[in-house]
């Protein structure tokens, strides 16, 4: 991880860069109907909601640089399978 937050993974298709920004916490608060707090505890102690897994990703790859479009492609691929 950098000193801006982002990572680079290899995930999907490719390797993408990930980061959640303000902004992008804020929606996923929105998107998940809960605090971002409550969304890092439910992925880390595994009791998530399938939305908190797709919406962080997704989040996380258009705070990277991703269009907001291919970031939905690239979940609906490689999630939503699931």
């Amino acid at each position: 991880m950098n000193n801006q937050g982002q990572i680079t993974e290899s995930w999907g298709d490719g390797r993408y860069d990930f980061r959640l920004t303000v902004n992008g916490i804020i929606e996923l608060e929105q998107k998940c109907d809960a605090p971002f707090a409550v969304i890092f505890g439910r992925l880390n102690g595994g009791t998530f909601k399938l939305n908190d897994i797709r919406e962080t990703i997704r989040l996380g790859l258009v705070g990277g640089g991703v269009a907001s479009s291919k970031a939905l492609t690239l979940v609906e691929n490689y999630i939503m399978p699931l």
